[in-house]
């Protein structure tokens, strides 16, 4: 059971990091785009990003794009959309503040991960910088011998 579970936790993260490369972050009004949550009959429960703008506002754009996939199941859609109907109002607020809290553990985990990376990747910058001052030390003090070799020379 806890292998089923964390297989199904590195396939959300695997979507929602598929999701953050592909999907726009802000609108053509140039605003971060708004999550939503369609509960129609047709789409219960099927997130979606759109202008943060209200409707009535005369400059809102179109923006509209889908995260979910279709539901492709009419009774699934059917019994998601009749059981969100039959919530009351403070049910539907927890309902959606749980599936709004596990789309920000989600994003939390894709941005640790990007972190960690950048974290190596400074670690790696590092030591390549460590390596260059100490190869540079070398060829000062080679060219310093050089110049004192040179001297010599010159001077007998």
């Amino acid at each position: 059971m806890a292998s089923s579970s964390s297989n199904n936790n590195a396939s959300a993260n695997n979507r929602s990091r598929y999701l953050m490369c592909t999907l726009p972050t802000h609108c053509s009004c140039n605003l971060h785009l708004a999550r939503r949550i369609s509960w129609t009959e047709r789409n219960p429960g099927r997130r979606f990003l759109v202008c943060p703008r209200p409707s009535s506002h005369p400059q809102r754009c179109d923006d509209f794009f889908w995260i979910d996939g279709e539901l492709y199941s009419d009774w699934y859609k059917h019994t998601m959309h009749r059981m969100y109907v039959s919530m009351s109002s403070q049910e539907r607020e927890v309902f959606e503040d749980d599936a709004y809290s596990h789309q920000m553990e989600i994003a939390l985990a894709v941005m640790e991960e990007r972190v960690a990376r950048m974290v190596d990747e400074i670690q790696t910058a590092k030591s390549n910088v460590t390596s260059w001052r100490k190869m540079c030390g070398f060829m000062m003090c080679l060219l310093c011998v050089m110049f004192v070799l040179l001297l010599a020379i010159l001077v007998v």
